[in-house]
Parts: C-alpha cells; sequence; structure tokens
C-alpha cells in the first residue's frame, strides 16, 4: 500500500468456505456413464466431478414421462452449477460431438452424409446408432433405414400412411372403406361375405372352375337332373 495514496485502503477478499467460490457454466467431457441418469465428468480446466445429474424424463411412481436422452463416454456437455456452487453440478445440454478435437471428424462424416435430408430450421429427427433415425417434418413423420431408405411416412396433410416394409398384424383389424389390393392373397380360414364376389376370370372351388366345366346332362323335363344314359 503507497503511503502517498489517500483513497481509503482495501483488503482483497478470498472465500473462505468452499460454498462461497461461485461457478459459472463450463464445457465437460463425459468420463464415465452411471446408471440413475449419472455421470462422472472432467471440466475444461480439469476439475473432475462425481455423480452429476443428467436431464431425463419425469420418473414418477417408477413409470416415466417424457424422454431419455443417449449419452456416450468423452462427449462434450455443458455444465450448470446450482446456485454457483460446486457442490451442485448438473448438465444443462449436451454437444452432437465428442471433446476431443480429433473426433470432429465424427461430425463431418455425419453431415457428408445427411446434409441432403437435415434441415435444421423445420425438423425434429431422432437418432439411433444402429442407424435407423426417425424424422419429423413440415406435417410429416418419416422413418428412415440405416441406408437413408425411407420406409414410412405419416402425412397429416394428406391423411394418408405409407409403408414400403413387410408387416404382422397379430391381432383383429376393421377396415371401414374401399380396400384395393394387389397381387396374390393366401387365406388360412373362412372367407364369408354379404355380397356378391365378382371375379372377372374365373373362381375355382373343390378344384372346379365355377366359370369352366362340364355340366352333366339332363333328360328334357327331369326336376332331378339325372343324367341321360349314354
Amino acid at each position: 500500500m503507497d503511503i502517498f495514496d489517500n483513497t481509503e485502503p482495501t483488503l482483497k477478499r478470498y472465500p473462505s468456505h468452499l460454498d462461497e467460490h461461485k461457478l459459472d457454466s463450463t464445457l465437460a467431457r463425459v468420463t464415465k456413464i452411471k446408471n440413475k441418469y449419472l455421470v462422472d465428468l472432467i471440466t475444461r480446466t480439469n476439475e473432475t466431478l462425481k455423480d452429476v445429474r443428467v436431464f431425463g424424463p419425469a420418473i414418477l411412481e417408477g413409470k416415466a414421462h417424457g424422454r431419455s436422452i443417449g449419452l456416450k463416454k468423452n462427449q462434450m456437455v455443458l455444465v450448470n452449477f446450482i446456485g454457483g456452487s460446486i457442490r451442485y453440478p448438473v448438465v444443462a445440454n449436451v454437444f452432437p460431438f465428442f471433446a476431443a478435437d480429433s473426433d470432429i471428424k465424427n461430425l463431418n462424416i455425419f453431415w457428408d452424409k445427411f446434409k441432403s435430408i437435415i434441415n435444421f430450421e423445420t425438423d425434429i429427427i431422432d437418432f439411433h446408432e444402429s442407424g435407423y433415425f426417425v424424422r419429423q417434418t413440415q406435417n410429416k413423420i418419416q422413418f428412415y433405414d440405416s441406408n437413408l431408405g425411407k420406409i414410412g411416412e405419416i402425412d397429416f396433410t394428406q391423411k394418408k400412411v405409407s409403408w414400403e416394409a413387410d408387416l404382422d398384424i397379430k391381432g383383429n383389424l376393421s377396415v371401414e372403406g374401399d380396400i384395393s389390393f394387389k397381387g396374390d392373397m393366401e387365406v388360412d380360414g373362412e372367407i364369408s361375405a354379404t355380397k356378391l364376389i365378382h371375379s372377372y376370370e374365373d373362381v375355382t372351388a373343390g378344384e372346379i372352375a365355377l366359370k369352366e366345366h362340364r355340366h352333366p346332362t339332363t333328360a328334357p323335363g327331369d326336376p332331378t337332373g339325372s343324367s341321360i344314359p349314354g
């Protein structure tokens, strides 16, 4: 302190307690994935954080409501500290790339593959590491396989659902409306109809064609339809 300085002397005060040191949000790397929505982290200043809570669905009485995110080791996250205290860290956000600079190439590979599909302004997309993903876009929900092939779509504007896949249904199926069918049909069970069944070619019953088959000849006026002896 300068003895010729007339300003009021002040002393620099350091935190005397851990909770008095207020922390700002920071970036961190996931070092371990734990159960119960907890992870271990290391911050960009090399501070280790244990059992940090990760956001997820609301859980009540063993039931969940909401979305459970996928998190990987070495992924970059944003950490907030409740009240600025290091005692209460929480993961506030998850970034789509890993913390290591060398892993940034993964983001480039991903973008080169999906840039023709993703629209950041309109789309909400759920990805899975096995390759498939679900895209919510303008008035549509679309389902893609790992080869970027669209296998299903729900169009809310047209009120139409379309699938390019084999469907197995176990249960009763009720349809109110007309059905257009192209291809062969195999039925293991009875078929009943309340109206006529039309066929432009023929119908076979008991290996007998109903359109083209020989009727037995009958005697004139014979109501029994007995054959005339040859």
